[in-house]
């Protein structure tokens, strides 16, 4: 049975990357056609790709005309949300994440466990989008059998690092590339606020309040970097920005002490892996390194619990001061390693499905197999694929416009943080480590397909 193309786009290269290439060794192990690779690319050539299955990430209000566009030229929508583990309370969501203006758009949904299944039923029961509770393929990565994929790069980390401290951020509503992609801006006189793009769906007291807080938070954080400089100074104080930030306020830190060092290479689970201990607040790094093990430490020196993220302050432990901060650094780096308070699939098994048994993305594959006679029934009329494919052919002019206006989220500068180039060989060698840990495991081939976009298949079945 010859199955569709299924189109697979990577926005945030080191958050989705790995995740994202599982999935997609794994669906064309068992014959699927790949189309893989950076986002933008592909949403801005989609009138070159063959009607197929096409792999969304986010349902926000900003993507309703993007999937309109891709349903439009026949395609099967289904998606996932990649900020569904730690999510906004049910009444911002709605809204901010999910309207219901794009769900005539999906096709099916695929929720990350059963407490994203509830946050969409809250709204509506039954949901009028398939649900299926599959997990996400980011959290195999979480499980052990899949930790060997990183093994040589934690060692290297080691060797050039040492023991470290790791502090991921996780400020892009008020430290954005672009500061018209946060909630709000302020301005020069730093007084006077005016809502931005970011807060489209929000209700405006809950995205000036959440901007008020993360803002005074972010600075706080700045603070507390230079202060762990100084108590720890013969340990690296390793800053990972989030990937959408602005990298500037933290390589201004890195100037001022040698100890302290910003990076945002690769995905983050080898640098939790590798880290001694690991400091963060509402931020997914937090439930990723409890699952794995690791001392996970939240600072949060002015707790507002309106505006914060439960999920993964309440996996980690509470330092309310910077007192509080570098006492309990001491005391969990002086511990010996292999303890664990809990495990991690009962704490975590209601909000990530498949944390044991058959791995998420194998679940999803196993899923979108069955969907096979329905992408191939998609078809639309020719008036509505041919409106839709002039669409798409005018919506690229119009991204290369913005590039060449210099509209920051469009710049070079942006795509490449978000996106570095990625070549054909690094591909291959990933795919390498998929094979040596994976059962049953099937040569696959990694051909161009444009710039930063490639074309996975089976060479049993190229």
């Amino acid at each position: 049975m010859a199955l569709p193309t299924l189109l697979i786009p990577v926005e945030n290269q080191v958050r989705e990357l790995d995740a994202k290439l599982l999935l997609g060794y794994l669906a064309a192990r068992q014959g699927f056609p790949v189309i893989f690779g950076w986002k933008t690319a592909m949403e801005n050539t989609m009138y070159r790709f063959p009607r197929g299955i096409y792999l969304a990430k986010s349902f926000a209000p900003q993507n309703l005309k993007m999937l309109k566009l891709i349903k439009g030229l026949g395609h099967t929508v289904v998606a996932w949300d990649e900020e569904g583990l730690i999510h906004y309370p049910p009444d911002v969501y709605w809204g901010r994440r999910i309207t219901p203006a794009i769900l005539p758009y999906l096709d099916h949904m695929i929720a990350w466990g059963q407490d994203y299944v509830e946050l969409l039923e809250t709204h509506q029961k039954p949901f009028p989008v398939p649900i299926h509770n599959l997990g996400n393929p980011r959290g195999d990565f979480l499980r052990s059998e899949l930790h060997p994929y990183y093994h040589e790069y934690v060692r290297s980390l080691g060797d050039r690092y040492g023991q470290f401290i790791l502090v991921n951020t996780n400020f892009p509503s008020v430290n954005s590339f672009d500061p018209e992609l946060q909630l709000a801006k302020l301005d020069p006189t730093g007084q006077n606020m005016t809502l931005a793009k970011g807060s489209q769906g929000m209700p405006e007291g809950f995205a000036k309040g959440r901007f008020e807080y993360k803002h005074r938070l972010f600075k706080t954080f700045q603070n507390m970097v230079q202060d762990l400089s100084a108590g720890f100074p013969d340990t690296t104080i390793l800053v990972r920005p989030h990937p959408s930030e602005n990298f500037t306020a933290w390589l201004d830190l890195a100037k001022t002490s040698p100890n302290i060092v910003v990076k945002n290479e690769d995905n983050v689970l080898p640098w939790i892996l590798a880290c001694s201990v690991l400091v963060h607040n509402g931020c997914t790094t937090g439930v990723e390194g409890f699952a794995v093990g690791k001392p996970v430490l939240v600072y949060q020196p002015f707790p507002y619990e309106e505006f914060e993220s439960d999920l993964p302050n309440e996996l980690s432990t509470l330092c309310s001061s910077m007192e509080d901060l570098i006492k309990t650094i001491n005391s969990v780096t002086n511990t010996a390693t292999g303890s664990r308070r809990e495990n991690p699939q009962v704490r975590l098994g209601k909000y990530l499905t498949a944390m044991d048994g058959p791995l998420a993305s194998q679940r999803i594959v196993d899923v979108l197999v069955t969907l096979t006679d329905s992408a191939k029934q998609s078809k639309q009329g020719a008036i509505l694929y041919g409106l839709s494919l002039v669409k798409s052919l005018l919506r690229h002019r119009k991204k290369r416009n913005h590039e060449n206006k210099g509209t920051l989220r469009y710049s070079p500068a942006f795509q490449q943080q978000r996106f570095p180039e990625l070549q054909t060989a690094d591909l291959q060698r990933r795919i390498g480590r998929f094979r040596e840990i994976l059962p049953d495991s099937g040569l696959i081939s990694v051909i161009p397909f444009g710039k930063n976009v490639f074309k996975l298949s089976s060479a049993s079945k190229s």
